[in-house]
């Protein structure tokens, strides 16, 4: 375990919330929660690429129908409600209030084996931090992993850039037309879109990474630089993420510095409140 993790158990208070705004990340144990959300995820998985070896898939298609198998288990799992129910389980157990939360759907991720070599995948492995994206500076991110990571298959941490400013053109990115174009919609690639980056050379500092067990939970700040290592363990990661936003802390202007965001827009306007899911 590295050192620079936290292993306390959330409780979801204020003074948690606080801790992760001041850059503190943690590391928790699988529970039932987290691992039911992993159980379904890989169920769909499994039907989709057609394997119980879900991590060798990608070496029995070619690269087209992979994205395309991962694809549809994405789409499912971003707009099912079972899968929000899911994710408002792990918040709930770890003492988040739901009343007050607000979130953005669970997201289902693949790192290819050697995929840092695929040109179109380059922005993947890109230095950046989540808040360049017009997310709050209020917000959580859950990072669950569908089966045990090293530390080559996961992404790395500049802590020494916290809330230290680094050149990018996050000022370029509007929320409003990424959420037009991006992602899964039908004009998505006939738009020229930004995805913010750091610019320019520049030093980070040490990049920190961990390697964690299925179902395990990290959850950090969305301003934390980060960037996706290299993968070449001979395996695709899979893992899903979610963000969360507790209401109040949007409201008193809490959260983590802002260094050098200067994205424009607001995602948190796309963000579904737990308190309308029937759990």
């Amino acid at each position: 375990m590295r050192e620079w993790l936290t292993t306390a158990p959330a409780n979801g208070g204020d003074g948690f919330r606080q801790s992760v705004f001041a850059g503190e990340i943690f590391l928790l144990s699988a529970n039932a929660a987290s691992l039911a959300l992993v159980e379904e995820v890989k169920r769909l998985l499994v039907r989709a690429l057609g394997t119980a070896e879900i991590q060798r898939a990608q070496f029995d298609m070619n690269n087209e129908q992979m994205l395309s198998a991962v694809a549809k288990v994405r789409t499912e799992i971003a707009s099912g409600q079972r899968f929000h129910r899911l994710l408002l389980n792990i918040v709930r157990d770890l003492g988040f209030s739901l009343p007050d939360t607000a979130f953005d759907p669970v997201r289902l991720r693949a790192v290819v084996h050697d995929g840092h070599k695929i040109a179109a995948a380059a922005k993947a492995y890109s230095v950046h931090r989540d808040s360049w994206y017009a997310n709050p500076q209020s917000q959580i991110n859950w990072w669950i992993p569908l089966h045990d990571v090293s530390e080559e298959q996961t992404f790395g941490f500049f802590r020494d850039r916290f809330d230290q400013a680094v050149a990018n053109d996050s000022g370029q990115f509007d929320y409003a037309v990424f959420a037009a174009h991006g992602w899964q919609k039908s004009s998505a690639g006939k738009v020229d879109l930004v995805y913010p980056t750091a610019q320019g050379p520049q030093e980070f500092g040490a990049k920190q990474g961990f390697a964690c067990k299925q179902g395990d939970i990290l959850i950090f700040s969305a301003s934390h630089l980060h960037q996706t290592n290299h993968n070449a363990s001979g395996m695709t990661r899979f893992s899903v993420d979610f963000r969360t936003v507790d209401m109040r802390d949007d409201h008193d202007g809490k959260g983590a510095p802002n260094p050098d965001n200067a994205s424009t827009g607001s995602a948190l306007v796309d963000y579904l409140r737990a308190a309308a899911i029937d759990l």
